[in-house]
C-alpha cells in the first residue's frame, strides 16, 4: 500500500515556456505539480534577471542519509537558477526548495481519547498514524535540507526553502531573486 500524502494540491500540468533559451537544456519540459511550483516557474521564465534555470535538474544529485529507509538516498531540489541582479558583476547561483511549511515544522502530538469509545479509539489510532507520517517527513526534509545546505556551500550556491509564509513578492515577476 502507497504512503499517503496529506497535503494535496490537484493542480498539476505542463508549463510552457515563455522563453525556452533560458531553460537548461538537458532537462524536460517543466511538470509543475502545485500552483507554486507553477508561479516559481512562471517567476524563472519571465524575470528578466533569471538568465538560465531548471526543474529539478538532472545533474544535481545530493547524497543524504534517509531517516525514512536508514540509507544514502538522492535528493534533487526542485529548482537551479542563475540570475544576474542588477548593478551585479557576477550572476548568483541558487538552489530553490518548495514546499509547505507544515512539511518544515513538527506536527502537534494528538492527544488520546477520553473515553472508552471505540469510535474514538479508531479515530486516535488514525490520527497518530497521520501524525508519525508527518514526523516522517519532516525528519526526511530536515536530512535532505542539511545536505543541500552543505552541497551548496561546497560549491558556492545559494540555498532557498521557499514556502507560503517566506515566498511573498517572490511571486511578483518584477522583483529580483
Amino acid at each position: 500500500m502507497g504512503r499517503k500524502n496529506y497535503y494535496t494540491d490537484c493542480h498539476k500540468g505542463r508549463y510552457t515556456l515563455v522563453h525556452p533559451e533560458k531553460y537548461m537544456q538537458n532537462a524536460p519540459q517543466p511538470y509543475y505539480k502545485s500552483k507554486w511550483e507553477q508561479k516559481m516557474f512562471c517567476i524563472c521564465d519571465l524575470n528578466p534577471n533569471i538568465t538560465f534555470w531548471g526543474y529539478e535538474p538532472p545533474p544535481i544529485s545530493i547524497p543524504y542519509m534517509s531517516p525514512r529507509y536508514n540509507r544514502v538516498s538522492i535528493y534533487k531540489p526542485d529548482i537551479y537558477l542563475e540570475c544576474m541582479p542588477e548593478g551585479a558583476d557576477k550572476a548568483q547561483r541558487w538552489l530553490i526548495e518548495i514546499k509547505p511549511s507544515s512539511y518544515s515544522s513538527l506536527p502537534k502530538v494528538p492527544q488520546p481519547p477520553k473515553s472508552d469509545d471505540p469510535k474514538a479509539a479508531e479515530r486516535y489510532m488514525k490520527r497518530k498514524a497521520t501524525y508519525e507520517q508527518k514526523v516522517m517527513d519532516v525528519m526526511v526534509n530536515t536530512a535532505k535540507w542539511e545536505a543541500a545546505v552543505q552541497w551548496c556551500q561546497r560549491y558556492g550556491v545559494h540555498w532557498f526553502v521557499a514556502n507560503e509564509k517566506n515566498m511573498g513578492r517572490l511571486f511578483d515577476a518584477s522583483v529580483t531573486i
